[in-house]
């Protein structure tokens, strides 16, 4: 049964994507991306319990790759990446961006979502969502995000925003999901790999 939940779910992200891709043209686009908040302090080394399998290890190969680029290289976040690709447009102007934080689900976060996220995701316009919302317009470290309760405003708007808040030294984002992966830098800023799927209240 739990296998046949998982190819369900799976088989309801790919039909996402494939929408996606057909609707893209169609999906309302944010008119720019806002300008983040740049840092000249170099973002420590990747860390967390699942950096290796997830693909964060590769710190060296991703500094100068944009987001996109980054997404597609690393072995646990190809579903995000389809996400990039099927939304071509609005990714090239995330690509831009510098200074951000980007918190994307890791591969194991979307076969585990629950249906509602699911049936979500099969609407192209909550892809674009989902891409929006997880790319935090600052730059935060780990240490701030392990420390400091905070409200994150994200590109989709500065409503829509991401909470964090620390439980035993960890940070827990919209208070469920964990970060799988921390401080991955890449190009724009720093990447954190999460364990659940984050989208905007609506």
């Amino acid at each position: 049964m739990t296998r046949m939940r998982h190819r369900t779910r799976a088989a309801m992200i790919a039909t996402a994507l494939t929408l996606s891709l057909s609707a893209c043209g169609g999906v309302q686009e944010r008119a720019s991306t806002p300008s983040a908040t740049t840092t000249t302090t170099p973002p420590p080394a990747a860390s967390g319990p699942q950096c290796a399998s997830l693909g964060g290890d590769a710190l060296p190969e991703l500094s100068d790759k944009t987001l996109s680029e980054a997404a597609a290289a690393m072995p646990g976040t190809v579903t995000y990446s389809g996400f990039l690709q099927a939304n071509a447009d609005r990714a090239e102007q995330l690509d831009k961006a510098r200074g951000v934080s980007v918190f994307i689900p890791a591969d194991p976060a979307f076969t585990a979502m629950d249906a509602d996220t699911a049936a979500k995701l099969a609407d192209p316009a909550w892809g674009l969502a989902l891409l929006e919302y997880s790319v935090v317009t600052q730059t935060v470290l780990p240490d701030a995000l392990n420390t400091t309760a905070a409200e994150l405003p994200t590109v989709r708007s500065q409503d829509a925003q991401i909470t964090t808040a620390p439980v035993n030294g960890a940070p827990l984002l919209n208070g469920a999901a964990g970060v799988l992966c921390a401080s991955i830098a890449f190009d724009g800023g720093v990447i954190y790999l999460t364990d659940k799927v984050l989208l905007p209240p609506g």
